[in-house]
């Protein structure tokens, strides 16, 4: 749909809606949250997506460990 956001199919895409990333008002701990997040919400599901956005483009085993 025009205007909706699409979530999960990039590394920088928000989670869901209670992301609070935007262009207007970056978040903070935007690299914390997109390596073990989500940070701003506790929620298994966003979790998961995060994981699998990780494992999809890790092309370098360990890379994104901390």
């Amino acid at each position: 749909m025009k205007g909706e956001i699409k979530l999960m199919e990039r590394f920088i895409d928000p989670c869901c809606d209670k992301c609070v990333n935007s262009k207007i008002k970056p978040c903070e701990n935007f690299v914390e949250c997109r390596l073990s997040g989500p940070i701003c919400h506790e929620n298994k599901e966003c979790t998961g997506k995060r994981q699998a956005i990780i494992e999809k483009y890790n092309h370098s085993p360990g890379f994104f460990q901390h």
